[in-house]
């Protein structure tokens, strides 16, 4: 797996190779003249790599490594939203990006809080970390308020998917449970 540095990132892969060759299984090397980091996993552990280059591509897109490195677990998962899928147009795109922090903030922490996400939203990217179950919660509400969806009909959203995952996590307790 090659992994393309950011030239805004050069400065920083070789501490985070450091902190990353804990991990066993796992080779990393960078390649100076090509800015290129190769995660080459020994064999029969290509998940572990794949987990590592999750880790590296969250760190490149911004979150500290501290926060990048959950990705190592099998709970949490990262993932992108383009903006430049939903238009071109710059000005809709700002819109659309002031849609989603909202008034001071409010709307990217109201996310953030209900799903436990970590949003961050660049000039194209919207990049979302968080625990597993929660995730494709945190990006349906996203791209709801990218098609134009009013925020409280995406807050009823949230409620009810939460509410959901609520019910059927007591269901499976329960019936994990009685099978004890």
């Amino acid at each position: 797996m090659f992994i393309q540095v950011p030239e805004s990132k050069l400065n920083v892969v070789n501490e985070l190779l450091e902190q990353l060759q804990y991990i066993k299984k796992v080779k990393l090397t960078f390649d100076e003249k090509k800015k290129i980091i190769t995660v080459v996993p020994e064999e029969g552990y290509t998940y572990e790599a794949l987990k590592v280059e999750q880790v590296i591509k969250a760190f490149f897109a911004g979150y500290p490594l501290t926060k990048a490195s959950r990705l190592l677990s099998d709970e949490y998962r990262f993932d992108v939203i383009d903006l430049k899928e939903y238009s071109h147009d710059p000005k809709k795109i700002n819109r659309i990006k002031s849609r989603l922090i909202g008034k001071n903030g409010k709307f990217k922490k109201d996310i953030e809080d209900y799903t436990s996400v970590s949003l961050l939203i660049t000039d194209r990217y919207i990049y979302i970390l968080g625990p597993y179950d929660q995730m494709s919660i945190a990006r349906n509400a996203l791209e709801r308020i990218i098609d134009g969806v009013e925020h409280q009909l995406v807050y009823k959203y949230i409620e009810n998917a939460e509410r959901s995952i609520m019910d059927y996590k007591l269901v499976k307790s329960k019936r994990d449970n009685q099978e004890q």
